[in-house]
């Protein structure tokens, strides 16, 4: 355990900033989770109203709720059911909403579905448990979730690289903020590690320079 002074003591004011944008980030992922599975609760109890009696425990494969114009917009199940809805034919377990067009807007799964970039499916570095938001193309853009590696992350990407990523390491304990460019390559970090804390700002050839000491 380190006594380490406040951190902004010790930060430039662009550290600052991004040590509070990584708080809001934070908040606003749990906010997202906590409505998802408020929203899940809600579909599940008006189910079992509608099956029997006040009590009763429904059991079924999956859930298809479809919009006023017969197209599925939200699947539930362990794995969701398909649907030629649905743009993607890939598997998760958990419950994925769809926009009009098909898409893949917000998945909430164990483990969630699969990084989709420009059309492409991507593997993970490793199952995650979590929620995963895409944008009006169906590329992800962001998530929140626990890999069956260990690491918790917290991460906002752009269209085809990573812009904003936060991990916590179950193994080493270590922690860290890092900001990217557009070519994934790292250019600010925040890292609370065994060896103490560091600031790291990159150069063009990618060398590290620890700025906190």
């Amino acid at each position: 355990m380190y006594n380490l002074p406040n951190r902004e003591d010790w930060m430039t004011p662009l550290e600052i900033r991004v040590l509070r944008l990584e708080r809001r980030l934070v908040a606003h992922r749990v906010i997202v989770i906590v409505l998802a599975c408020l929203l899940a609760a809600g579909w599940a109890e008006r189910l079992v109203q509608g099956q029997g009696p006040s009590g009763d425990v429904l059991r079924t494969k999956g859930v298809i709720i479809e919009d006023q114009a017969g197209h599925a917009r939200i699947l539930i199940g362990t794995p969701i059911p398909s649907t030629g809805s649905r743009q993607r034919q890939d598997s998760m377990d958990g419950m994925l909403i769809l926009d009009a067009a098909g898409l893949d807007r917000v998945a909430v799964g164990a483990p969630a579905s699969a990084p989709f970039v420009r059309g492409k499916l991507y593997p993970r570095v490793s199952a995650l448990s979590g929620v995963i938001v895409n944008d009006t193309q169906g590329n992800e853009r962001g998530g929140i979730g626990v890999l069956d590696n260990g690491r918790a992350i917290v991460a906002l990407d752009r269209v085809a690289s990573e812009a904003i990523g936060m991990s916590a390491d179950a193994a080493s304990g270590a922690t860290a903020l890092t900001i990217t460019d557009a070519s994934s390559r790292p250019q600010l970090a925040l890292e609370l590690t065994a060896s103490g804390p560091r600031v790291l700002v990159y150069d063009s050839d990618g060398k590290a320079r620890n700025i906190a000491k």
